[in-house]
């Protein structure tokens, strides 16, 4: 006669997972501020743009605000990887 054929389940083990991966204050310097200070970054970069441009008539205002966006630029991310760079104050943490 023949013997039955027993079927085992096992699933793989699974890692627990906590509930907050960080804290609130921790997300809200990581990410929240990072997308903010870009939004702010743009809206500056803008504004300012346009001013010069307005202000200033003819090739001179258009050179002059570009190397200011340049220079405007350049300052913005100095000082984004200060702030949120690998070796930044409110870097995000890596597993």
């Amino acid at each position: 006669m023949a013997t039955k054929r027993v079927l085992r389940n096992t699933a793989p083990p699974t890692e627990p997972q906590s509930e907050l991966e960080e804290s609130w204050s921790a997300w809200l310097r990581g990410t929240y501020a990072r997308y903010w200070y870009v939004l702010f970054c743009m809206f500056v970069d803008v504004v300012v743009g346009l001013e010069i441009y307005l202000r200033i008539a003819g090739l001179t205002g258009v050179t002059l605000m570009v190397v200011v966006m340049v220079a405007l630029v350049a300052v913005q991310v100095h000082i984004y990887l200060k702030a949120w760079g690998a070796q930044g104050r409110w870097a995000p943490l890596e597993d």
